[in-house]
């Protein structure tokens, strides 16, 4: 299920039953379709977002795997999009984000496969992944789209991928000091502060690691 809620003035959150969207997902041990009905089986929505008009809601199916799209006004899933899996390890889709100015593409970290997938959300396809380190957790743009961050828990690194370019680069940040770092720090989430400065979160640190800006 996705449920829907209505803030307040105050801030207070009140659910709207009439805007609940049933997935239509049977809950199983077993993921992926069912081979003989092709009905979802325990995907677990993870990540969702949502268009600039409202219309469309991206959900991250993460034991589908797979990204539904979804009609806010039918509540209802247009359409998905499949990440395969790979010769030793499923896709897990886990965080959903939009980058600036693009209307058509969403991107999604892949938690079991260590990317982030570029999807054509019009057209149902995916298009491209880029490295994200392993298990990435969240994913953020530049204002102008132009990069995109990821942190990823199991690598404790960041990693900046410039998408201004034809061939994007990735460039890698380990928190801990370098990539033969003893790992354990686990960032989990970050933002951008108005200074420009990078907060991450580290969850087995119990601490946020501040970050200056272009560096």
């Amino acid at each position: 299920m996705i449920y829907a809620f209505t803030v307040g003035a105050t801030g207070a959150l009140t659910m709207e039953p009439s805007r609940t969207i049933a997935l239509g997902i049977t809950d199983g041990g077993t993921e992926g379709r069912d081979p003989m009905t092709g009905q979802l089986q325990a995907a677990y929505p993870a990540g969702i977002a949502l268009s600039d008009a409202g219309g469309t809601l991206y959900a991250a199916l993460q034991r589908g795997p797979e990204l539904a799209v979804i009609s806010t006004a039918t509540r209802t899933i247009v359409r998905t999009v499949a990440f395969a899996r790979t010769a030793t390890s499923g896709a897990f889709p886990y965080v959903v984000a939009r980058r600036p100015g693009d209307a058509r593409r969403v991107y999604v970290s892949l938690w079991g496969q260590g990317r982030v997938a570029e999807v054509d959300g019009e057209a149902g396809a995916l298009r491209r992944t880029f490295d994200g380190g392993k298990n990435p957790t969240q994913v953020r743009f530049s204002p102008d789209g132009a990069r995109m961050t990821v942190v990823a828990s199991d690598s404790d690194a960041s990693s900046t991928v410039d998408l201004s370019l034809m061939t994007p680069t990735v460039r890698r940040h380990y928190l801990g000091g370098s990539a033969s770092a003893a790992r354990g720090l686990s960032p989990s989430a970050f933002t951008v502060g108005s200074d420009g400065k990078l907060y991450v979160a580290l969850a087995d640190e119990n601490a946020v690691e501040v970050l200056a800006p272009g560096t």
